[in-house]
């Protein structure tokens, strides 16, 4: 099933977002994340149905050592770039200037601690700093013995320069 955002759902979870919602970036986990908590189910559910992605985790018991009693919290939570990035993007029109900040501080956080996020052969980026598929690549030509030989295969990319109507598609060799 295909998930079509609805603008108006998208304008009310922003606004919703703006107010109880939170971008964050843990340097001791290595991740960003959104997250959104509340006491009442039912708008972390119509939030969750407004962006298509996440989950709603709880009740959590949040009694404390005051001995109050507290209503039970749930959290929405979505972990991960791309779709921390989609969540950013999705609502970014209706944001606040203090949550769009936020929301490029813990982009910026992921960013700088994997750096880029492809290799320099344009494979994405695992979890770590390196790239698994030139990892891999590098333990399977190690193994084969063919890890200095001049013939090794490298992946060849090409990126369209230039396109019109009146001239061929020009591709450059990287």
């Amino acid at each position: 099933m295909t998930f079509i955002p609805d603008r108006e759902r998208l304008a009310w979870a922003a606004g919703f977002f703006d107010g109880e919602g939170c971008f964050s970036f843990s340097v001791a986990g290595k991740y960003v994340c959104v997250s959104v908590s509340q006491t009442d189910f039912e708008p972390l559910l119509r939030f969750q149905e407004a962006v298509g992605i996440g989950n709603i985790l709880g009740p959590y018991d949040m009694r404390k050592k005051d001995r109050w009693i507290r209503k039970p919290q749930y959290v929405y939570r979505v972990n991960g770039y791309e779709r921390v990035q989609a969540i950013a993007a999705m609502l970014w029109h209706w944001l606040g200037p203090a949550k769009r900040a936020q929301a490029l501080h813990a982009l910026a956080g992921e960013f700088e601690l994997r750096g880029s996020l492809t290799c320099h052969l344009g494979h994405p980026k695992g979890r770590g700093k390196g790239c698994p598929t030139c990892t891999a690549e590098y333990w399977r030509r190690r193994r084969d013995g063919t890890l200095f030989e001049e013939t090794a295969a490298y992946e060849v990319r090409t990126f369209p320069l230039h396109v019109s109507a009146e001239t061929p598609t020009v591709a450059s060799t990287f």
